[in-house]
């Protein structure tokens, strides 16, 4: 059931770095009302996505970041939140740090809000109207942004667009690196693993505890037509050259399933098991066309064959996969497709192809096969 209190807060949410100060928006009423719907066990709209994948049994964000934080009770929130120090926190102890949407990529499930190069093409075909002016920042804002590194963090990730194709956090990097707080923090990077070279391994190995999360969709083709225009010999060569190098590191791959890589997703298992690299799987929520239960009964009985048969030491160092194998059984047992939303995802193969000047089936061709027949 969702909050039927966010309505008092619909204006109130919308806040931005080149409006607000973190100290203000930290001491809001709008936060102060969000702290108090968890603390009351109620569920706010603005975390939906996490309600959704929970209530479909895959593990979310929030659970991961509670465990993280050592916030697994269940009950008694305030009281518990007290007794592990993290009740009204004068500052944020982990932060999300993403500076603009600039991005080398334009990625089939991402938006123009994440992605500079995206937001293009989603002008172009009519998905977004958006002004990439909106997400662009001054040099005043970004000194706002780097009062961050003023306060004591015990984690920082660093998301994109694409943070280490960014010139301004790899710049954060180097002050963090000089302010001394890369011995203490915990520092995350989500990245595309496309952007890798001398400095940027110099950097992350100043920084005591590093996670670096690869966003990989596939291996070879189908990644490349996932995240376009990358490619996977380089990307494969960036990760072992990570891996290598940065030997302190935790490195994992996440993996957004959708119904263009679900037909594949086994052959990314079999990457990850060989490299020996842990993978967790995210549910595509939107677009909602790109949902995997959006194709015809036999893809999906296709998909959930070649997971079914996945070798159980495949599975050592995953999350989420066994769970993804049963929606796939849901969706076969109960099969009900979306005639409109199946036509919107052809279409969007389609337009996405003829801008890009690629065929899918020069990428994926038994998933072509299948929806082009």
């Amino acid at each position: 059931m969702l909050d039927p209190l966010q309505s008092e807060y619909t204006k109130k949410n919308q806040y931005s770095i080149k409006k607000t100060d973190l100290a203000s928006w930290w001491k809001s009423d709008y936060l102060k009302y969000l702290r108090s719907r968890f603390l009351e066990d109620k569920r706010p709209t603005e975390c939906s996505e996490c309600w959704k994948k929970e209530d479909t049994g895959l593990s979310s964000f929030r659970m991961r970041s509670n465990t993280e934080h050592h916030a697994i009770f269940k009950n008694k929130y305030q009281r518990n939140l007290k007794l592990i120090g993290k009740e009204d926190l004068e500052f944020p102890e982990d932060v999300h740090f993403n500076i603009t949407n600039l991005c080398n990529l334009k990625c089939q499930m991402c938006s123009g809000e994440n992605s500079s190069k995206l937001l293009v093409e989603n002008n172009a075909l009519g998905y977004e109207d958006l002004d990439q002016k909106d997400f662009d920042l001054k040099d005043s804002d970004y000194v706002k942004m780097l009062e961050l590194v003023k306060h004591d963090l015990k984690i920082l990730k660093v998301l994109g667009g694409e943070p280490l194709f960014n010139p301004r956090v790899i710049k954060l990097l180097e002050m963090l690196v000089q302010n001394g707080q890369a011995k203490k923090i915990k520092l995350h990077v989500t990245t595309n693993g496309t952007m890798c070279n001398d400095k940027i391994i110099s950097l992350l190995k100043k920084f005591k505890d590093l996670r670096l999360v690869f966003s990989v969709d596939g291996v070879g083709k189908c990644n490349e037509y996932m995240r376009f225009p990358s490619k996977w010999e380089a990307i494969s060569a960036n990760i072992k050259n990570f891996k290598e190098n940065l030997v302190h590191a935790y490195i994992m791959i996440n993996c957004v399933v959708q119904n263009l890589n679900v037909l594949y997703v086994d052959e990314l298992l079999e990457f990850t098991s060989q490299k020996k690299i842990f993978v967790k799987f995210d549910l595509v929520l939107e677009p909602h066309w790109l949902h995997l239960s959006v194709l015809p009964k036999n893809v999906l009985s296709m998909a959930y064959k070649k997971l079914s048969s996945v070798k159980e030491k495949n599975l050592l160092h995953t999350d989420n996969v066994k769970e993804i194998i049963k929606l796939l059984r849901h969706h076969i047992d109960n099969y009900n497709l979306n005639e409109e939303k199946y036509k919107n995802f052809l279409d969007m193969v389609n337009k996405r192809d003829n801008y890009r000047k690629v065929e899918l089936k020069n990428y994926m061709p038994e998933l072509a096969k299948e929806i082009f027949k």
